[in-house]
């Protein structure tokens, strides 16, 4: 089970490290449900900023 005060939500800022981070992993084919655990966010808030950016995320 996860462990939900370790995820952020949609309301926190994206670092220019974690937008790399997420650029770089979707590059990759990476899914976003990994995208999400990297990053410590949930696979919703990762699907909707891949979206903002125009990446492609596979499911």
């Amino acid at each position: 089970m996860t462990d939900q005060t370790s995820i952020r939500n949609n309301t926190d800022s994206w670092s220019d490290d974690e937008i790399t981070q997420l650029c770089e992993l979707a590059e990759c084919s990476t899914t976003a449900h990994i995208i999400a655990l990297n990053l410590g966010r949930s696979e919703d808030v990762v699907q909707s900023k891949a979206h903002e950016l125009g990446l492609s995320l596979d499911p």
